[in-house]
C-alpha cells in the first residue's frame, strides 16, 4: 500500500477525530495538529507515526485468511491480533479446506501406517484427489522400501479394507479466538461504516477488551458460519427484526454487532437472539448497506 493512500487515509481519520472533540465540547480533548485515533485501542497517533511505521496498513479480514488492506491501526494492535487470533483463524480455515478436500496450498505433516510400517511425510488435496509424499529425510531408506512393498502388497491382493491408516499432524487449533479474529475484523467494518461516534460509545469498550484479553472474554457475541458462502463474500446488513442490529458478513461468517442508533450491550444482544431461535434456525429483517471498502465516516 502506497504512502499516498496512507497519508490520505490518516489525513481523513485526523478530521474524523477533530470533528468527533469539535461536537463534543468539555467531553473529548484532542491536541493541536494532526492526530488518528487507532480504532482499536484508541490511542492517538501524530504523523510521525507513519514514518516510523506506527501506524500499519490493517487487513479486513485477516491478511491470513486473504483480507485487503483497508485502514490503519497501530503497529501494536495489528501484531497483537496477529499472534494472538488471525494466526488461529489461519489454522481453522487451512483445516476446514483440507477436511472439505478443497484444493489448498497448505500441507500437513502425516504418518501413514501400511500394516505397522510407518512412512512420514505430506499430505494435500489436489482436484479432489488425496496426495500423500514421503519425505525422504524422515524415513529410513530400509523402512520406506518396506512400506512400499507392503503397498504394493495391497494392490496385488485387490483387497477392499487393506490395514492402513494415517495420522494428520495439525497446528493448534482454537475456535474461541478464531472467532475473535472474524468479530475483530466485523468490528472494523463497522468502524469503517459508522466512524469514531461508533467505536467510541461505551458499550463498544467490552468489545475491546474482549481482543485485547482473548484469554479471559466471557462476553457473549453471536457469530456464525454459513458453510454454503463463497468466499470473498462481504455483506453489511442493518437488521430491524427481531432487534435494530448490525450484521457484518465475512466469507462463511456472519457476525451480530450492536446497532449505531440502538447500543445495546452485547449480552443483552445475545439474549434476545438466544430467545428468538428456533430449531430451524433464526429469521432476520432488514436490509443491506454499501460495503466500506476504506473508511469512509458516515455518521457524525
Amino acid at each position: 500500500m502506497s504512502m499516498k493512500v496512507r497519508r490520505r487515509w490518516f489525513d481523513e481519520g485526523a478530521a474524523a477525530l477533530r470533528d468527533f472533540a469539535d461536537l463534543r465540547p468539555g467531553q473529548v480533548e484532542v491536541p493541536d495538529g494532526s492526530w488518528y485515533c487507532c480504532p482499536c485501542c484508541c490511542w492517538a497517533f501524530g504523523p510521525d507515526a507513519l514514518d516510523s511505521r506506527e501506524l500499519t496498513i490493517e487487513h479486513v479480514p485477516a491478511d491470513s485468511v486473504g483480507g485487503r488492506g483497508t485502514l490503519l491501526t497501530c503497529r501494536s494492535c495489528n501484531n497483537k491480533a496477529g499472534e494472538q487470533l488471525d494466526v488461529y483463524a489461519a489454522n481453522r480455515e487451512n483445516l476446514i479446506q483440507f477436511l472439505d478436500t478443497k484444493a489448498t496450498s497448505k500441507r500437513y505433516r502425516v504418518v501413514m501406517d501400511a500394516d505397522g510400517i510407518p512412512l512420514r511425510g505430506s499430505a494435500w488435496f489436489e482436484n479432489g484427489t488425496l496426495r500423500i509424499q514421503g519425505v525422504d529425510k524422515q524415513n529410513h531408506p530400509l523402512v520406506r522400501d518396506q512400506h512400499i512393498a507392503k503397498l504394493n502388497e495391497f494392490v496385488d491382493s485387490e483387497t477392499t479394507s487393506p490395514p492402513l491408516t494415517f495420522k494428520v499432524r495439525v497446528e493448534k487449533i482454537s475456535d474461541a479466538r478464531a472467532n475473535l479474529s472474524w468479530i475483530r475484523s466485523a468490528y472494523l467494518v463497522a468502524f469503517c461504516a459508522f466512524g469514531l461516534p461508533y467505536i467510541i460509545n461505551p458499550i463498544m469498550a467490552e468489545l475491546r477488551d474482549c481482543l485485547d484479553k482473548p484469554g479471559t472474554c466471557t462476553t457473549p457475541i453471536r457469530i456464525a458460519r454459513d458453510a454454503d458462502a463463497p468466499k470473498g463474500r462481504r455483506v453489511l446488513a442493518l437488521m430491524k427484526d427481531p432487534v435494530e442490529s448490525i450484521v457484518v458478513g465475512l466469507d462463511a461468517y456472519n457476525v451480530l454487532l450492536p446497532s449505531p442508533k440502538n447500543m445495546m450491550r452485547l449480552s443483552a444482544l445475545a439474549k434476545v437472539i438466544d430467545d428468538h431461535t428456533r430449531e430451524d434456525g433464526l429469521r432476520m429483517l432488514g436490509q443491506t448497506i454499501q460495503w466500506p471498502r476504506y473508511p469512509e465516516y458516515r455518521y457524525r
